[in-house]
């Protein structure tokens, strides 16, 4: 499948008649009825009422994935966890940590909010899944394991949220035993040793794949967390492989999932645009991309069904800069899809807020927000934090974000609405008014500050 190809479609399909217009022109072809000139002069008035410069911006809008043969821009956040590598299954000493209450409420909040995804870590070091023999060889799962994730998949599917589990992290390449216990890290050989990766294949992948192949719960499937930061030379883990075993490991590994399920999409959460990138001028390298993955695996099947990277402040300079937020998808040059799996959900001072954030995702071209995270795991916020963003990109792309139809709980009151448009107060960005054509997939923004929240009734273009 041409992933990148219908993608684009898919958004064109939706956003291209924005492209090339603008302003008045735009205005005038949403409401054809009324004359040029009375249009332009009406638009003034409008100026003139809420007392601030307003523009109407024509958005190119967001790259969509196909999930079950719909157009989705994944709009969410990261759980990633409510209890790190112990959310399903059973732990040696501690037993079973599942708490079927954690999920249900965060989906529930996240869909509130106008959001349809979560990214969720599965095994993270291997502490209680999957199970090991003595040599470190992957044996199977425990009784306990799908039972749990079973009922994950339920509850994001009873609140219509979707789920990209990420099956390692680079933590498997660490040592946290003393506190985890036996099996908490030191999994390089899962990588670096092709018997034991095929051993891991058959005896957990091929049957979770299998169990799931075309769940409604499902978003894609994430191979692991940030694995640059094992490799030689750039990593930071107590064991290392190579970039040629890393991309062995993802080509086998993505191999498997899309010949047991040949719908399912998968990716890797790379670190960084600082491996996830052909710099023309520099030395940056994608070491995600399908010749690479295929070449070092042998697997035709062995490739990614879009890009993933992540964002922190560490990414730009003064003179450089690996930041999404400072590039549209389009300046990468890639050749599928790219999600942005994690930035701080409080966004970043003296950069951009976090709705500006979540927004310039969707702007700019780029297939799904997945902010950090959901529980306030760090300094980097927490789900209220993330909230306003998902709402602003829940509202400005209701079709993307909801290609269904499925109706969101917004919290922000429509202020007027038509057979051919709608209103909605945003107090959160300064009382910015989305209104937004039925029909086709068209739609306008028009920004500006409000005095009131009362939508002045002399405002009546068309109707």
């Amino acid at each position: 499948m041409d992933l990148h190809k219908h993608s684009l479609q898919f958004r064109d399909l939706l956003y291209a008649p924005l492209e090339k217009e603008t302003g008045i022109m735009l205005l005038h072809r949403c409401f054809p009825v009324i004359g040029l000139p009375v249009l332009i002069t009406s638009f003034v008035s409008l100026v003139s009422l809420l007392l601030l410069p307003v523009r109407i911006q024509a958005q190119p809008g967001p790259d969509l994935l196909p999930i079950a043969g719909k157009p989705l821009f994944a709009n969410g956040i990261n759980a990633a966890w409510n209890h790190f590598g112990t959310d399903v299954g059973r732990h040696a000493s501690w037993g079973v940590l599942y708490d079927s209450a954690f999920f249900d409420d965060m989906f529930r909040e996240v869909a509130k909010a106008g959001g349809n995804s979560v990214r969720w870590w599965l095994h993270c070091d291997g502490r209680s899944t999957p199970e090991f023999d003595s040599h470190g060889i992957v044996t199977g799962l425990d009784v306990e394991f799908f039972d749990h994730f079973d009922a994950i998949l339920r509850a994001a599917v009873r609140h219509t949220v979707k789920v990209m589990p990420v099956l390692w992290s680079f933590d498997m390449a660490n040592d946290v035993t003393a506190n985890a216990g036996p099996y908490g890290g030191k999994h390089i050989k899962l990588i670096t040793d092709t018997s034991a990766t095929q051993a891991y294949i058959h005896h957990v992948l091929t049957p979770l794949i299998r169990r799931y192949k075309g769940h409604a719960g499902i978003l894609a499937w994430e191979i692991c967390n940030e694995p640059e930061w094992m490799l030689e030379g750039d990593g930071s883990t107590l064991q290392r492989a190579s970039a040629l075993e890393l991309q062995r490991w993802h080509g086998l590994l993505a191999g498997a999932i899309h010949r047991e399920d040949p719908t399912a999409l998968v990716t890797t959460g790379s670190a960084s645009f600082k491996w996830n990138w052909d710099n023309p001028t520099g030395s940056e390298r994608n070491l995600w991309s399908d010749s690479a993955l295929i070449a070092a695996s042998g697997d035709p099947k062995g490739f990614l069904d879009f890009y993933q990277v992540h964002y922190y402040s560490w990414m730009r300079g003064n003179t450089w800069t690996y930041s999404p937020f400072d590039k549209p998808a389009s300046f990468w040059k890639l050749d599928k899809p790219v999600m942005v799996g994690e930035f701080p959900a409080l966004g970043e001072t003296g950069y951009k807020t976090s709705v500006e954030m979540h927004r310039w995702l969707a702007d700019q071209g780029y297939t799904g927000s997945f902010s950090w995270t959901y529980k306030g795991n760090d300094e980097y916020g927490k789900w209220s934090d993330a909230k306003p963003g998902v709402e602003s990109i829940a509202i400005a792309y209701p079709q993307a974000v909801r290609p269904e139809g499925t109706s969101l709980r917004w919290p922000m009151p429509l202020v007027r609405q038509t057979p051919h448009w709608q209103a909605i107060w945003l107090p959160q960005q300064n009382g910015m008014l989305v209104i937004r054509e039925a029909g086709e997939g068209r739609r306008f923004i028009l920004t500006g500050r409000k005095v009131d929240k009362v939508f002045p009734s002399r405002y009546n273009p068309g109707e």
